[in-house]
């Protein structure tokens, strides 16, 4: 969904902290590019993608060190990355993780209810249709239910304009096609189990290799 879901938050982090805070758009969101290639990836191609380019972010400001925080998917995407360059990462925050659990397999179901999961995993893990592509294909439904959304999220703010602003930032990211996330959600994650990871950030987290000794790794919910 990008960075722009936390507007609201950011300004009151960023004058309690002393350390510089970037927030980075998921490739696709905001106003970064958009690749047709990118509605064809394996998992492993798709956290290769946002591993390389934020470390090119980083290489870009010349940070010897970052501290990670990662919220949903991005908990999953900020996991990969410190798999790849430990060396690079002070800290790993997960915020509200998404895909820490493996999956279990279900015992004494009918036939039928096989059936009709099976055929669910097929056409969610080839990325047929996933909740972004239900948007673009019913757009006032997506447009009513992401305007409901914001309003559940953000009941206890008073300046209209600010979620007015959110929605629509929200919906052209959803409806303009190419957005990564959309990809990684299905990728990344069972179907509509967003607690089940493709590779589960338990097993992840738990290999003895993963953290440096002098890498902080804190949870938030």
């Amino acid at each position: 969904t990008g960075s722009g879901i936390y507007s609201t938050s950011l300004p009151l982090l960023i004058n309690r902290s002393v350390a510089k805070i970037h927030a980075l758009d998921t490739p696709g969101c905001g106003l970064s590019v958009r690749e047709e290639a990118w509605s064809n990836l394996s998992r492993e191609q798709a956290e290769e993608i946002v591993v390389s380019k934020l470390e090119q972010w980083r290489a870009m400001y010349a940070y010897e060190k970052i501290v990670l925080v990662g919220h949903s998917i991005g908990a999953i995407l900020a996991t990969a990355y410190v798999e790849r360059y430990p060396e690079r990462c002070a800290g790993l925050i997960l915020a509200s993780p998404a895909g820490t659990a493996a999956k279990i397999e279900q015992q004494n179901t009918s036939s039928s209810f096989l059936s009709s999961r099976n055929l669910l995993a097929m056409i969610w893990h080839y990325n047929l249709v996933n909740p972004f592509s239900l948007f673009r294909l019913f757009p006032e439904w997506g447009h009513r239910n992401l305007s409901a959304y914001v309003q559940r999220r953000f009941h206890g703010h008073t300046m209209q304009d600010i979620k007015i602003q959110l929605r629509d930032y929200l919906y052209e990211n959803i409806m303009c096609g190419h957005v990564l996330g959309a990809s990684l959600v299905t990728l990344l994650l069972e179907p509509l189990s967003p607690q089940v990871g493709i590779r589960p950030l338990e097993n992840r987290l738990s290999d003895p290799n993963f953290l440096r000794p002098d890498t902080t790794l804190a949870f938030m919910y």
